[in-house]
């Protein structure tokens, strides 16, 4: 009786493992900056009255990515399995259907949280999702098309950006005109994530832009895009629109990024060989970089009550 109930326990152990790998939670937790960054630039003091507002959205911005992620999975769950990052998970126990219910809910969850702080909020989190559910439907979603996927990642950044900065303050151009900075900078770190795809999606046939242009030229115009979000936020500051210590920062982790491009296409055969170490380099970078500019934000702006 014991034996079977330690066996019955491992499969449950080992399946919720499995799905936490389905589910990329790393990956959900690290996306909440996505959301959060709009909040950092709108605030101007640290109190109680601000802390229990972005702990709230913070929540709320976590369970709208794993309702997003689960939706993902639900709905790509057999091109999944083509992909490099799952072919090691034996997915033949787990359904799509365990993903699907937990949308649902993440969905609601998120629905509620951001509702209690904000309807404006709420309204941009809706359109945002709806945007999502575009991109992702089976077949005939923007996730299948060159380009597509590239706007809708452009757009939904924009409004993420707004809602974080709601939580502080109204929008205005300011607002704005940054948010474009970080979504072109989102849509580079995408095309980055359509060339590790690559060929997973060329077997399930899902027309990337990666697939249709090619896995060298994308890679080229991932980064071309952070060069042009750069000279736009630099830009920017020569038109006094952002001050140069909110930039500074992000100039500084892209310099970081330039040079490690630069090995890597001059020493390792370029970023296509190892796209993910890649990619992980320049996240740390940007985190780096936006540590810095919360650290400046502390020191010019925030009054500690």
């Amino acid at each position: 009786m014991n034996t079977q109930k330690n066996n019955f326990l491992s499969i449950i152990a080992q399946n919720f493992i499995k799905y936490l790998q389905l589910a990329r939670l790393t990956e959900c937790i690290l996306m909440v900056g996505l959301f959060f960054i709009g909040s950092v630039f709108s605030i101007q003091a640290v109190s109680i009255d601000t802390i229990y507002p972005l702990v709230l959205y913070s929540l709320g911005a976590f369970f709208f990515i794993l309702a997003v992620y689960a939706l993902n999975v639900y709905c790509g769950f057999e091109a999944d399995k083509q992909n490099n990052r799952f072919k090691k998970l034996d997915t033949a126990s787990i359904s799509p259907k365990l993903f699907l219910y937990p949308f649902f809910a993440y969905s609601l969850i998120f629905i509620v949280l951001f509702s209690v702080l904000n309807s404006s909020i709420t309204l941009l989190a809706l359109l945002s999702f709806a945007g999502w559910i575009a991109y992702y439907l089976p077949k005939y979603g923007l996730k299948y098309r060159p380009v597509t996927g590239s706007l809708v990642h452009f757009f939904t950044q924009i409004i993420h950006f707004q809602m974080g900065y709601l939580l502080f303050d109204d929008l205005n151009a300011f607002s704005f005109l940054i948010s474009i900075y970080f979504a072109i900078l989102w849509v580079g770190a995408y095309l980055n994530h359509e060339v590790m795809d690559y060929e997973a999606d060329k077997q399930t046939n899902v027309l990337t832009s990666a697939v249709y242009y090619g896995q060298q030229r994308i890679d080229h115009i991932s980064f071309f895009l952070f060069i042009i979000g750069h000279a736009y936020l630099f830009i920017l500051c020569i038109l006094q629109q952002v001050p140069w210590w909110i930039a500074l920062p992000f100039l500084f982790a892209f310099t970081l990024q330039f040079i490690t491009k630069l090995y890597f296409e001059f020493f390792l055969k370029g970023t296509i060989q190892q796209p993910k170490l890649y990619r992980n380099l320049y996240r740390f970078y940007y985190v780096l970089g936006s540590c810095l500019f919360v650290a400046l934000k502390i020191h010019k702006n925030f009054p500690l009550i």
